[in-house]
């Protein structure tokens, strides 16, 4: 049973931004060893819900997804 929980909610300045993160963001939520994620795009907007065994595992994966999210704002030049 996954106990530890996180919400992460992102929004972009446009559309075509949001598909593009998402895209590169989805792949991320197919590796899972201690928990799972799930990510879903809004408008502008990309939501991933994270759930893990243990806060370890909880904060390792929310960390992936916030450097994989630094990479890609600075690959688009947003940074």
């Amino acid at each position: 049973m996954k106990k530890y929980t996180c919400s992460l909610s992102i929004g972009f300045d446009t559309q075509k931004e949001a598909e593009d993160s998402y895209k590169a963001l989805v792949q991320e939520a197919d590796f899972a060893h201690r928990g799972g994620s799930k990510v879903k795009k809004g408008a502008k907007k990309v939501d991933i819900q994270i759930a893990c065994e243990d806060p370890v595992a909880l904060r390792a994966t929310i960390n992936s997804y916030l450097r994989l999210m630094q990479i890609l704002k600075t690959v688009d030049g947003v940074e």
